[in-house]
């Protein structure tokens, strides 16, 4: 895919569950458009399957050398996905690209899908988890994907840091599913690959 089409993309799928990707609309501009609403309520669930059409966007914008550190594998299963078993300290799990090392704009939506993460899938915790954003992106982040890239196709997107990882993953059955697992907190609970695939993983 090239640019112009990764962009043209990226406008269409501009508001992850009422979190802009774009960045904001000048004054003029505001008079006149309507802003997306805000989530009702920071648990809203996700809307199966935008998160891979961000990150298919986000690999489209990046040159050759970062797309491949950032595709971990074009097959699917337990053995790509975060453990329960990795360090808290470890970073970049697997393969991934840092979130810093990227340029603005990738790496302001994949920024902007994080804190969607964060609101959506903490529960509880949401309100705190967002507060602690800007730390956990000042300290690392990594992205990576594994599966095809044609849109549509079996897809697991992972965003990973100090201590919490939030991914996303299509199962066996073709249904979406969606995590956050803090290393600490929920340390004794099921992780995602356990759920999705039946296995401890690695």
């Amino acid at each position: 895919m090239n640019a112009p089409l990764a962009l043209g993309i990226l406008l269409l799928a501009s508001v992850v569950g009422g979190v802009a990707l774009w960045p904001q609309p000048t004054a003029a501009a505001e008079r006149s458009t309507p802003r997306p609403a805000a989530p009702a309520q920071a648990a809203s669930p996700l809307r199966a399957g935008l998160e891979a059409d961000v990150a298919r966007t986000v690999l489209a914008l990046l040159p050759e050398n970062e797309r491949a550190r950032a595709v971990v594998a074009e097959t699917i299963d337990a053995r790509v996905m975060v453990t329960r078993q990795v360090p808290a300290t470890v970073v970049a799990v697997g393969g991934g690209v840092t979130l810093a090392d990227l340029a603005a704009l990738p790496r302001e939506l994949l920024a902007r899908l994080l804190e969607h993460a964060a609101a959506t899938l903490t529960g509880a915790q949401a309100a705190d988890e967002v507060a602690r954003l800007p730390a956990r992106l000042r300290h690392g982040v990594t992205f990576a994907f594994a599966g095809e890239l044609r849109p549509g196709a079996p897809f697991y997107v992972r965003l990973h840091g100090d201590g919490f990882v939030a991914e996303w993953v299509t199962g066996p059955d073709g249904s979406v599913h969606a995590a956050w697992r803090d290393f600490a907190r929920d340390a004794a609970r099921p992780w995602l690959g356990e759920q999705v695939f039946g296995t401890q993983g690695r």
